[in-house]
């Protein structure tokens, strides 16, 4: 699975070669990536928004989704649960975290999984 493909993040080169599995994983959905490996290990917000924006398309487009069911979705209420967090989310995370930056899921992050779900 693709987790299995992850490392631990120990090091730089560990984070490094997350944040490329991450972006060959967008790649590989069909995404038009215009963020590089660098923008997710030194956790550049505005360059992570441009990915999950990417990879949020990408899922519009194979759901045969259009704005106006994406916000029905975002209006709807999150059930009061432990918070999940989608596979790519994880591997942002998985890069960010030896360098003390692990973010906790953002209002973003949230909306993009439940239009992901």
């Amino acid at each position: 699975s693709s987790v299995d493909e992850m490392l631990p993040g120990s090091t730089a080169e560990e984070c490094k070669l997350n944040a490329k599995y991450a972006i060959s994983c967008a790649h590989k959905m069909g995404c038009t990536v215009f963020t590089v490996w660098e923008d997710i290990v030194e956790v550049r917000p505005k360059m992570i928004m441009c990915l999950m924006a990417a990879l949020m398309a990408e899922d519009m487009r194979r759901n045969k989704l259009n704005r106006a069911d994406v916000l029905r979705e975002m209006a709807s209420p999150l059930p009061m649960s432990e918070p999940q967090r989608a596979p790519v989310q994880e591997i942002v995370a998985e890069a960010a975290a030896p360098l003390g930056r692990e973010r906790k899921p953002s209002v973003t992050s949230m909306a993009l999984e439940r239009a992901a779900s």
